[in-house]
């Protein structure tokens, strides 16, 4: 740990990044992939003098506050934000913000019945190795039909895919049996890249981990629509290095995303009303090329009303569909956020 030095030139170390709110900030963290909150006063020195002496701040704001500034650096020593060094601020060069990534589709929603997914299954298989895709979703919405061949026949045509995680949403069929919780134990010991099974529908909620792989086994009482298209809450910031240069460039939860109905049509998400054509007439990769498939994915959130005066705007991943105003010349959302920068208070 660093010990403070008033004639030192001090650095914020580069994965340690303040953000400015309305009222007040946060540094966040990507490296231990947290953040703390600051006042605004210490966002505005940090912005100023990183690269300067703390005797260069007492200079400005005076010697009246040499405590508070004091207080400010021991808090930011602690948290191993900052550290002091006599080279020069070439030596240590911001983060670069451009975002890629290697694949073309972050997240592709798949909505599956048993008696339509043979249509369109095989099709957008074969795409997606092509384009390559982060994340995958699953919902088997047919809960007459639905079973555990099903489930398997569907994870074994997508083993090959290259992609990071699987996630399955299955309907409940009432209490689930031990017998029942072992065949998902092992369907997810088989199929390694599904992180999480979802059981939706069931009478009551509850969730455990299943003994066998690292899956979370969880039931809702909840709808399948209702859970994926939750507000922001703290339980769903995620504080790292990819989503923080994603919002810096994109709408985070909007940028390569595509959901396919059970009808094999696509939209932009699950809650999107205007449909950009079907599997068997559209490629995917003339899909990710339209200009108005991907018109929300360029609003970032700095370029939304309030959005843009939020401290969590960099970790925050928000559903709602912002809408431009022209009176206003600007991007706004029509329906309240859980949260509000300017009393720093949470709704719900």
């Amino acid at each position: 740990m660093s010990k403070m030095n008033f004639n030192e030139p001090y650095f914020l170390y580069t994965n340690c990044i303040p953000v400015k709110g309305f009222n007040r900030s946060i540094i966040y963290d990507l490296q231990r992939e947290d953040y703390e909150f600051i006042p605004n006063d210490l966002y505005q020195i940090l912005k100023e003098f990183n690269g300067k002496t703390i005797n260069d701040i007492i200079k400005k704001y005076g010697k009246n506050n040499i405590s508070a500034i004091e207080d400010y650096f021991l808090f930011l020593i602690e948290k191993e934000y900052v550290f002091f060094s006599n080279l020069s601020k070439s030596h240590f060069p911001p983060l670069d913000m451009e975002f890629s990534k290697p694949y073309k589709i972050s997240t592709i929603v798949i909505d599956i019945d048993s008696d339509s997914y043979v249509k369109y299954i095989d099709t957008l298989i074969y795409e997606l190795k092509t384009l390559g895709c982060g994340a995958i979703s699953l919902r088997f919405l047919n809960k007459k039909t639905f079973s555990i061949s099903l489930l398997e026949n569907i994870l074994e045509k997508f083993k090959d895919l290259p992609t990071r995680s699987i996630e399955i949403w299955i309907p409940s069929k009432g209490q689930i049996k031990k017998a029942e919780s072992e065949i998902l134990d092992n369907i997810c010991l088989i199929y390694q890249r599904v992180y999480r099974v979802n059981v939706y529908g069931h009478i009551e909620s509850f969730s455990f981990l299943l003994k066998k792989s690292y899956s979370y086994l969880c039931t809702y009482v909840e709808n399948l629509e209702y859970k994926m298209h939750a507000l922001p809450s703290l339980e769903n910031m995620v504080v790292n290095l990819e989503l923080f240069c994603e919002s810096q460039n994109f709408n985070s939860y909007y940028n390569g995303k595509i959901f396919v109905d059970k009808e094999g049509y696509y939209f932009q998400t699950l809650f999107s009303d205007q449909s950009f054509g079907n599997v068997a007439s559209v490629s995917l990769q003339d899909l990710i090329k339209l200009s108005e498939f991907k018109k929300y994915s360029i609003i970032k959130k700095d370029d939304i009303k309030v959005c843009m005066d939020c401290e969590f705007r960099y970790m925050c991943s928000d559903s709602r569909i912002p809408e431009f105003k022209i009176k206003e010349n600007q991007y706004e959302h029509t329906t309240l956020c859980n949260y509000s920068p300017y009393s720093n208070s949470w709704i719900n």
